[in-house]
């Protein structure tokens, strides 16, 4: 492997566990910000500009992708695992907005957010 590959490889791991530390920390509430690449490159001590180039350059995505789609995960989770208030989740998860959360949640999945949890949460 190339040197660089090496590097960035290295760097998109970090970059993996800092986000699950980040999502962690938010859910017991140590935190109320939501994930940003500027937020994570500070936490790893590097240019948010090289973070994003780097993992685009291994995944074909940038680092803001990656924390979008781990948002949408563990939004999905509390909504088909919990009875949480969409409301709560947007903020567990760090959205001040609900209207935002509601916009973020739809764009990256198709359908709202209540619509999500009553087609697919286990009826009981």
């Amino acid at each position: 492997l190339p040197e660089t590959t090496k590097t960035s490889r290295s760097l998109y791991n970090r970059f993996r566990k800092e986000l699950d530390d980040y999502m962690q920390e938010l859910l017991t509430q140590q935190h109320s910000e939501l994930p940003a690449v500027s937020l994570l490159a500070k936490r790893l001590s590097v240019n948010p500009n090289y973070l994003n180039s780097s993992i685009k350059e291994l995944t074909g995505k940038p680092a803001s992708a990656h924390i979008h789609e781990k948002l949408v995960l563990e939004a999905k989770s509390f909504l088909l695992h919990t009875e949480l208030q969409v409301s709560s989740i947007a903020y567990n998860l760090g959205f001040e907005n609900i209207s935002y959360f509601n916009r973020f949640f739809k764009k990256n999945t198709n359908m709202p957010p209540q619509e999500f949890r009553k087609q697919f949460a286990k009826t009981h």
